[in-house]
């Protein structure tokens, strides 16, 4: 009886330790969902907001459904911290498809934010159209519409292809070297992960730990992507870009953004 009663209470007092604020590793917010639809042309595109807690100061947004390892790291993420995480449901494609009077159009939801972009994303993957030009910028404004106005940095979620998209692609000389006016690459570091920003708070804050560049907001080219929208109107954001299945590090690059937000 009396190693029973030890054995109970040792239970209890391991119980209450991990119910104190200083455990890190015990998820402590739960997500409620809302799910939104969107008529564009003759298809629905779906929207999935996961609140985790009550506070919106962290947001997170990813446009491309089959970039799942940086959803599966800002879930981690928010279950410690709290904030919000927005997504497009597009059963795990990165391009969205949509009719429009029985024609076929196809579309980069990265490239949506601004007419240029959605040209040329059109025109790369379907064809150039004004009435689906026109609903897609509805859409684009609908998903703009659902980022809390509170949060003081927008924190974009991808994923690359090893050796495609790099820190490297920013360095002077190279196909995105004109569109940054800071990068810096970190010795050792995995040159698929890094971050990109508008923000030249957030660079100078990470740039001694992470792989980094900092957008040139006057002079990059406008491609329609959601950190040109950002840059021209003077707003945060942070792009945490990760390998597929580098889940550890994406975990870890979130969490220093996170960290910086609420310092």
């Amino acid at each position: 009886m009396r190693k029973f009663v030890l054995s109970l209470s040792i239970c209890l007092q391991f119980l209450t330790s991990c119910g104190q604020d200083g455990d890190t590793t015990r998820a402590r917010f739960t997500a409620t969902e809302k799910k939104f639809s969107y008529h564009l042309g003759d298809s629905v595109i779906k929207l999935v907001a996961l609140q985790y807690g009550k506070r919106s100061d962290i947001v997170m947004l990813n446009l491309h459904d089959d970039e799942i390892t940086s959803v599966e790291a800002a879930k981690l993420v928010l279950e410690e911290t709290g904030g919000v995480l927005i997504k497009i449901d597009n059963y795990n494609k990165r391009l969205l498809e949509f009719t429009i009077n029985g024609k076929l159009y196809r579309f980069d939801p990265n490239r949506m934010f601004s007419l240029a972009g959605i040209r040329a994303s059109l025109g790369k993957h379907s064809q150039v159209n004004k009435a689906a030009t026109e609903a897609i910028r509805g859409f684009a404004r609908f998903v703009l519409n659902k980022i809390p106005p509170p949060s003081p940095t927008l924190i974009a979620l991808h994923n690359n292809d090893a050796d495609r998209l790099t820190i490297a692609s920013y360095m002077p000389g190279n196909d995105y070297g004109p569109d940054v006016s800071q990068v810096v690459s970190i010795p050792g570091a995995d040159p698929d992960n890094f971050l990109f920003t508008t923000d030249t708070r957030i660079f100078r804050h990470l740039k001694d730990s992470f792989n980094i560049a900092s957008q040139h907001n006057k002079k990059a080219v406008d491609d329609g992507s959601l950190s040109i929208y950002y840059g021209r109107r003077k707003k945060s954001y942070v792009n945490v870009e990760a390998e597929h299945g580098q889940l550890d590090e994406q975990v870890r690059m979130i969490r220093a953004v996170v960290g910086y937000i609420r310092k």
